[in-house]
This record gives C-alpha cells, sequence and structure tokens, in this order.
C-alpha cells in the first residue's frame, strides 16, 4: 500500500470513528450518559487507544462525559479507562487518573486492583497532584474521604497496594496542612 492509499485508508478509518462516537449518544447504558462503555472499548479494540482518545478528545463534552463515568467506578467504565490508559498523553492522562482517583471511593477494590494489575500507578491514582484542579478544602475532602474509604475495607489480595495507597494520600493531605 502506498503513502496516499495508507493515508486515505487512515482519514476513512478514523472519520468512521468519529461517525461510531457520535452514534452512541443515542445510549443510556443505565447512566445519565449518552456515551456507551461498550462502543468506547469497541472502538479501541477497531481503532486503537490513541485514536480514540483523539476522537473523544475532539469532542471535550463526549470526553468530559466519559472521564465523569470512570469517575463513578462502575466496572464498564474502569475498563474504558484501562483501554484509554496507553493512547492518551498529558491531559487526558492527567483527567484519566484523576478520573482513577475519584473512583477510589465509589469502587476502592476495583481500583487497587488497577493499581496491582499495574493498569495505573500508585503515583498516579494515590497523590496530591489534583490538588491544583481543586479549592486546597475540596481537595482535602476528596482525599479525606479516599483514606477514610480505604481505611474500612478489607482485601488481602490487594492489601499492600492499600497501604501503599493509604501512605500517598496521607502524605498528599499533609501536602494541603
Amino acid at each position: 500500500m502506498n503513502l496516499s492509499n495508507w493515508r486515505a485508508h487512515f482519514v476513512l478509518a478514523f472519520g468512521a470513528l468519529l461517525i461510531d462516537l457520535a452514534a452512541v449518544a443515542n445510549g443510556n447504558n443505565n447512566s445519565t450518559s449518552h456515551v456507551r462503555a461498550t462502543t468506547i472499548v469497541a472502538d479501541i479494540k477497531a481503532h486503537g487507544s490513541k485514536a480514540t482518545v483523539v476522537a473523544l478528545w475532539a469532542n471535550i463534552d463526549q470526553w468530559n462525559e466519559v472521564i465523569a463515568n470512570i469517575g463513578r467506578g462502575r466496572p464498564e467504565w474502569l475498563q474504558v479507562a484501562i483501554g484509554l490508559h496507553p493512547g492518551s498523553d498529558a491531559d487526558s492522562s492527567e483527567m484519566l487518573d484523576e478520573a482513577v482517583f475519584l473512583a477510589l471511593k465509589p469502587a476502592p477494590i476495583a481500583v487497587l486492583r488497577l493499581i496491582k494489575d499495574q493498569q495505573f500507578s500508585v503515583t498516579s491514582v494515590c497523590s496530591s497532584k489534583f490538588g491544583i484542579d481543586y479549592a486546597p478544602e475540596k481537595a482535602r475532602d476528596f482525599i479525606r474521604d479516599r483514606i477514610k474509604k480505604l481505611t474500612s475495607i478489607s482485601d488481602i489480595e490487594t492489601n499492600s497496594i492499600r497501604l501503599q495507597c493509604l501512605s500517598g494520600l496521607q502524605a498528599a493531605l499533609k501536602d494541603f496542612d
């Protein structure tokens, strides 16, 4: 395949991805979302993580919807986070990390398993780097909520990661004090 044919194929595939993502606005997926996790996972498999991140990022409302859904910690959306993460960079990567941080409260064990499986890191999820996005008291509240949640759970499989995450969050809380 010569370069011009390759470019034409890429443009058509990317256009199809954008059309697919726009079409999901008719779905509900049992939330207030218009974007379906299953559709995004299928797009990642068909077009790759980077192309899917680029397409979602091009429609910032859709991207923000995806991030909000990941932050709710539902299993299907945590799978989306896993799929998007390798294709993310800079701002998109920070937003994914923050969404997974937010998911610590509703789905602590699931998030700890993501960290244990090296899908995300303790440093990226259990730190104070999100403090600049919120007023200091709001950031403290977010961190305290997650510390409280992690302190209340017990899961042998993720206990060492839980302790590392707690340590990171406690250090983050000290950063704000």
